[in-house]
């Protein structure tokens, strides 16, 4: 055997596996509930109609409702994680709104990052519902 195919044998084994997808879609669901219930009553239309910050609330709105539903996750995710980014980021620490700012804002903001990485529209999402269902 050559060192070429114990190296494929050994990313076979370890990277190149895919198991459940349940868990992160159960994690899509958890931390898009935590960013409502963080961001949503702050972001309501009629609080931000002088401020200019009405796209990105529109915008928060509808990536994360889509993504909270499981619809085009590939796109939904990480438009939703861009939003919450968005959040912290610049009405956070550019804007100086220090609720923001803070350590567990940033982090659901980063497990929104990492997420976007995973397959977490295969599981309880309608994408899954409606691939079973053409099939």
């Amino acid at each position: 055997m050559t060192r070429f195919e114990r190296l494929a044998r050994i990313y076979e084994r370890t990277i190149d596996i895919e198991g459940s997808t349940r868990a992160v879609a159960l994690m899509r669901i958890a931390l898009l509930c935590l960013s409502w219930a963080r961001w949503a009553n702050d972001l309501l239309f009629f609080r931000h109609l002088d401020d200019g910050l009405w796209p990105l609330s529109a915008w928060f709105f509808v990536a994360t409702l889509l993504a909270l539903v499981g619809y085009q996750t590939r796109f939904s995710m990480p438009a939703a994680t861009g939003s919450i980014l968005a959040l912290v980021y610049y009405v956070g620490h550019e804007r100086g709104v220090e609720g923001y700012t803070h350590h567990h804002t940033t982090l659901l903001a980063w497990a929104c990052v990492w997420l976007s990485f995973t397959p977490c529209g295969r599981s309880y999402s309608l994408d899954r519902w409606l691939s079973v269902r053409r099939s």
